[in-house]
Parts: structure tokens; C-alpha cells; sequence
């Protein structure tokens, strides 16, 4: 939750997991965050993040016109990249998670607002996409669990160990509910 001022964004979870806010970003109550292409100072992050490491559900409420290179949720820990990202690449949803990535035809860059949820299972090494409420992609990824307590962010795409932002990695629209479960 943001109160509307200040640089933190609390956790409303009661696990005290609240992002620091970078930059100066625009936010208003209804649409959230403003992201914005093309740069590498605006973004969510938080470090020593207790990543769930077996079995996660990312859910995350997005609208976007952004067609390429868009890091919506990043994170990663020294010798991870890219441990559990979700991104935008040539207009689709690419998902990334320790050792593995899957580009699945999803398009959520037409300007609308969609309602995201993977989850991932390393139990049964089994993805499920829904989009909007309907399961739309089951697909067979790996086994190897994630790695615990490093960085996240919202809004970029993490190339190095809690940093390394590129500008054609931001992000561009909104994103005014991101939740991460343990399930």
C-alpha cells in the first residue's frame, strides 16, 4: 500500500516486505504507478527478499501498451539471473525462473487492463498461466528451486546482481497491484 507520499511502499501482508521507491514516480489512487520507458531510475526494488523457493504464485495487475523489452517483475540473487522474471518481448509475456524461460503468446500490451497470475510449481516442475481469470497456457518447466533473500524489483529487469538496469528494459504503464505467494 503507498499512503501517497514518501519513498515506501508498504507490505500489506504483515510481513514487513516493503519496496523502496526509486526516482520520482507519478502515482495517483486509481491507476497506481506511473512506469516509464527508456529509463533506469524509476522502479520498485527491495533487497534480502525471502523468495518463496519451491512452489509460487506471482499475480500482478497490468496495463500497457509497451510491445518490447519491458521488465514488469524482476528478481535475482548473485549467480541467478533472471531467477523469476516476468517481461514483455516482441508484444508477448516471456517468463524466466532459474533455469528456464518460456515465451507464451500471451499479449498484454494492447492498453487494457489484465489481471496475471503464473504459477510455478518445482514440486512437479509444472507452470500454469491464467489471464483475466482463465487459464490460458499449462506447460513443463524444470525442478530446480529458487534461491532465497535476494533483490526484486517492479518495473525493470535486473542484469546484474541487484542492478545493472538498462533503459530498454523499463517498463511503461501501470501496475498498481503486484502480490507474490508462497502456493
Amino acid at each position: 500500500s503507498y499512503p501517497g507520499s514518501g519513498n515506501t511502499v508498504y507490505d500489506l501482508s504483515g510481513n514487513n516486505h516493503d519496496f523502496t521507491i526509486s526516482g520520482n514516480m507519478n502515482y495517483d489512487t486509481t491507476n497506481g504507478f506511473t512506469f516509464e520507458r527508456g529509463q533506469t531510475a524509476k522502479y520498485l526494488k527491495q533487497t534480502n527478499f525471502p523468495h518463496p523457493t519451491t512452489t509460487i504464485t506471482n499475480e500482478i495487475l497490468v496495463k500497457t501498451s509497451s510491445p518490447n523489452n519491458a521488465g514488469l517483475l524482476s528478481y535475482n540473487k548473485s549467480g541467478n539471473d533472471n531467477a523469476n522474471l516476468i517481461y514483455i518481448i516482441n508484444g508477448q509475456v516471456r517468463t524466466h525462473h532459474k533455469g528456464f524461460y518460456r515465451d507464451t503468446n500471451i499479449n498484454l500490451s494492447d492498453n487494457q487492463w489484465h489481471h496475471f497470475v503464473q504459477t510455478i510449481d518445482k514440486s512437479s516442475g509444472v507452470d500454469k498461466i491464467y489471464l483475466d481469470g482463465a487459464l490460458v497456457l499449462t506447460y513443463n518447466t524444470n525442478n530446480t528451486l529458487i534461491p532465497t533473500n535476494g533483490c526484486l524489483a517492479i518495473g525493470q529487469d535486473f542484469d546484474t546482481t541487484c542492478g545493472g538496469f538498462q533503459t530498454n528494459d523499463a517498463f511503461g504503464g501501470y501496475l498498481p497491484m503486484v502480490r507474490m505467494y508462497d502456493r
